[in-house]
């Protein structure tokens, strides 16, 4: 959980992810989860809170879209291993 602070664009909180055992998944520790970090970006001052997600993550971006978050673009990230 962070803060980003932009000169381009709105403040806002980015979750840098959502972690719940197996075994605990659709129990509503996720949504707890959820509701503490944005409580926490209220607290903050914050106005939105972002995460990404794989695309392959079907049954995660579900959970995300139930929990009141929106899809706001499809993005590719790209890396390159330094010597």
């Amino acid at each position: 959980m962070g803060l980003r602070f932009l000169l381009e664009d709105n403040n806002f909180a980015q979750l840098a992810g959502v972690v719940v055992r197996e075994q605990d998944r659709s129990s509503g520790v996720g949504a707890q989860l959820l509701k503490v970090a944005d409580d926490w970006s209220r607290h903050h001052g914050m106005k939105e809170i972002c995460l990404s997600s794989s695309v392959t993550r079907e049954r995660a971006h579900s959970f995300y879209l139930k929990n009141g978050y929106t899809q706001s673009k499809t993005s590719k990230l790209f890396s390159k291993e330094l010597e």
